[in-house]
């Protein structure tokens, strides 16, 4: 499982390295060791089949000279600049009817997830992402839009997996926000989300 997580961080950097910004270059780009915490946290918590797939995503993407990085905050566009997505249109892959519906349950639940997790550990979360679009002011991207868009650029069958994965998280109670959360906290040393928000009201 490990292994292949290390394949898609690897990837994913590569790509996102590539990612040429309107303003230039960004701070994030010259962070690695914090987009492997925040992309290992993540990808910790999904099943194997998912990684590969979404691997296979990322792998097909660079032999067809695209990127799906790229791709991924282009999508985000829609809803944060929507006049610069208007351009970029026409290089970003079409999304079904059925794939856009299938995302908008995902990101139906999961924000369910992210609201339940900032009443619990409301100085923790405000490390983050405001979670709906909403709530958003200059510059902000929510959670809600980097997931949507995030979704969008995998293929068809990650985000059937991805589904079926959130319905069987929603069946057994699993909430993934704290759980993506939880593994976030222990790259950072803590051995809880309970003992860091702790922390972080003192």
């Amino acid at each position: 499982m490990c292994n292949w997580i290390e394949k898609v961080i690897k990837e994913e950097w590569k790509q996102f390295l590539m990612v040429q910004n309107r303003g230039g270059r960004a701070s994030c780009q010259d962070n690695p060791e914090e987009f492997r915490v925040m992309r290992m946290s993540q990808f910790l918590t999904w099943p194997e089949e998912m990684v590969v797939s979404y691997y296979a995503d990322l792998i097909d993407a660079a032999r067809e000279g695209r990127n799906l990085i790229f791709e991924k905050y282009a999508y985000m566009m829609r809803e944060t600049d929507p006049l610069h997505y208007e351009e970029l249109r026409k290089v970003l892959p079409e999304i079904s009817e059925n794939k856009q519906k299938q995302i908008e349950q995902i990101v139906e639940i999961q924000m369910k997830w992210a609201s339940e997790f900032r009443i619990c550990y409301p100085a923790y979360s405000s490390s983050g992402r405001p979670v709906y679009a909403a709530e958003t002011k200059g510059g902000e991207t929510s959670s809600e839009t980097y997931l949507r868009g995030e979704l969008c650029s995998y293929g068809d069958e990650t985000v059937h997996m991805y589904e079926e994965f959130v319905r069987n998280c929603l069946i057994n109670e699993i909430n993934l926000t704290y759980e993506v959360r939880k593994n976030m906290a222990k790259m950072y040393g803590y051995d809880s989300v309970e003992l860091l928000e702790k922390k972080m009201n003192l």
